[in-house]
């Protein structure tokens, strides 16, 4: 979002963890055996990279009022139209990762140990079956969802939540710049 609002910005994008204590054990599925499901959060990051050239505005206001408007458009498109896009999102995500995992163990070569060759390969064949396959295309946390007009009711919700968000901002920003100056 930063280089959205603010494009003159420096953004650093890294890899961070933070440490925690987990609550119960986890279990890792088995690389392979689920698809590329990128959450909201990553769909919308995504979204914003792909159209920040779009937004002209020298205002961080009326940057934020553009991408709102972007995103109330695409929240305001049939449910049809609406699931399409994010099927066209989804294929694009897992052939991007198909690639650079092909990319990957081609540069990793035969020394590259085997049981990583199997994961990689294993990977690479579920979010290519996937790239075939016709399936409702869902976001992280949307498989609880059976039907498309729930999917779509869904994201349309977190779109217009988002866009909210984003034409709230600018009078947050103020207001919490005029408290730092109290």
């Amino acid at each position: 979002m930063t280089q959205m609002l603010l494009p003159e910005s420096l953004v650093y994008m890294g890899a961070h963890a933070i440490a925690h204590q987990p609550t119960a054990e986890r279990r890792f599925p088995k690389p392979g055996s689920d698809v590329e499901r990128p959450g909201y959060n990553t769909f919308l990051v995504d979204y914003a990279l792909n159209r920040v050239n779009d937004v002209r505005a020298a205002s961080p206001t009326q940057r934020s009022a553009s991408f709102a408007g972007m995103l109330e458009d695409l929240a305001d498109t049939t449910d049809r139209d609406l699931l399409f896009f994010l099927a066209e999102y989804l294929q694009f995500r897992r052939s991007d990762l198909i690639h650079s995992l092909q990319g990957m163990a081609a540069e990793a070569g035969a020394q590259a140990p085997v049981y990583w060759q199997a994961d990689l390969r294993d990977i690479i064949v579920a979010n290519g079956r996937a790239l075939g396959q016709n399936e409702m295309p869902r976001l992280a946390g949307d498989q609880d969802l059976d039907n498309p007009q729930a999917l779509a009711k869904r994201l349309r919700s977190r779109l217009q939540s988002t866009a909210a968000a984003m034409r709230a901002w600018p009078a947050i920003w103020a207001a919490a710049l005029a408290g730092a100056k109290a």
